[in-house]
């Protein structure tokens, strides 16, 4: 395999894995910014709940387009594994 077919791929999986793990992480950090502007405005001082919308946020992610998330991943998998061949 030529250097540069690895190295494409590498990045490809890189980027997959940032839009993978991004997008859910971007959405937490905006549930949990507005937990924190509620909390601060009423003076709640409880630190479970910015936590619990976290995790809250995350799942619901993964559950309404998890497959979507994931795609980018599966197809690059599949042809890398149908490249191997070649070589």
């Amino acid at each position: 395999m030529p250097s540069f077919a690895v190295q494409d791929h590498f990045v490809g999986f890189l980027f997959d894995t940032m839009y993978l793990a991004g997008i859910p992480l971007l959405l937490a950090t905006l549930g949990a910014l507005t937990v924190a502007i509620f909390q601060a405005m009423t003076q709640i001082q409880d630190q479970n709940l910015s936590q619990t919308i976290k995790i809250v946020v995350i799942a619901a992610v993964f559950i309404i387009a998890g497959l979507s998330l994931v795609q980018p991943l599966i197809l690059r998998t599949e042809r890398v594994f149908n490249e191997i061949g070649n070589y």
